[in-house]
């Protein structure tokens, strides 16, 4: 865990640095896919809906230009689904299969929805690009430490089950990009909101063999406040 407290540590900096900065909370939701290069006939993976909240923090280390630090919340994922599966009732006889004939099972696909749940401690840069009015556009890109913390699991076969579980052969932690670009309101000096798509993408496997790399990705659209610190 040292990663937060490498984050934390950043907080009172900011503080005690006495400069313009901010303090913000956040919440997006967006989608989730994880590529797996293995799709086939009888396998299809797709994206699920995902969520990221967090606080964070930012101090102007140029004119335009700011440091943020945030702590989040993410989720990554991906939806499975099992089509065309053969089953010992549809045995030929001759060594093959009918898929003409009745499974004897209720359902004859098979469904799974994973949300791989993650602690991240961000570090990026923000730059504000000249602009009149309350509305300030910006872009942001930066790199994370995320912690995984385990697996949500929703399975659609015979009956709808849902589970938590740990992937053994997940990493505890890997690292992620993160490139964003938006706009920030200002509703007065002291307080702001501001939008913005964000794409965060796994930089290192989540898994520890390289053959089954798996790096998720995440697009979400963010939206915070922001309250402004001005020591003048």
């Amino acid at each position: 865990m040292k990663y937060l407290t490498l984050c934390f540590f950043f907080f009172p900096l900011m503080i005690g640095a006495q400069c313009y900065g901010s303090f913000e909370v956040f919440g997006g939701t967006g989608i989730s896919g994880t590529p797996t290069g293995m799709e086939s006939g009888l396998f299809k993976s797709g994206p699920v809906i995902a969520s990221r909240f967090g606080f964070g923090a930012s101090i102007l280390v140029g004119q335009r230009t700011l440091l943020r630090t945030s702590l989040q919340f993410s989720q990554y994922g991906e939806r499975l689904r099992f089509d065309n599966l053969r089953w010992g009732t549809q045995h030929d006889g001759s060594g093959g299969f009918d898929p003409n004939q009745p499974s004897g099972e209720p359902e004859e696909d098979w469904r799974t929805r994973n949300r791989h749940l993650n602690v991240e401690g961000v570090i990026a840069l923000r730059h504000e690009i000249p602009a009149r009015g309350l509305w300030r556009p910006f872009v942001e890109g930066g790199v994370g430490l995320s912690k995984y913390g385990g697996t949500a699991i929703k399975t659609v076969f015979t009956e709808t089950t849902k589970d938590y579980d740990t992937i053994d052969s997940f990493r505890n932690s890997t690292v992620v990009g993160r490139l964003g670009g938006g706009f920030d309101y200002h509703f007065n000096d002291s307080v702001g909101m501001y939008a913005m798509p964000v794409l965060q993408y796994h930089l290192l496997s989540m898994s520890r063999k390289e053959f089954t790399a798996v790096r998720p990705w995440q697009a979400t659209i963010e939206v915070g406040i922001r309250v402004f610190v001005d020591p003048k």
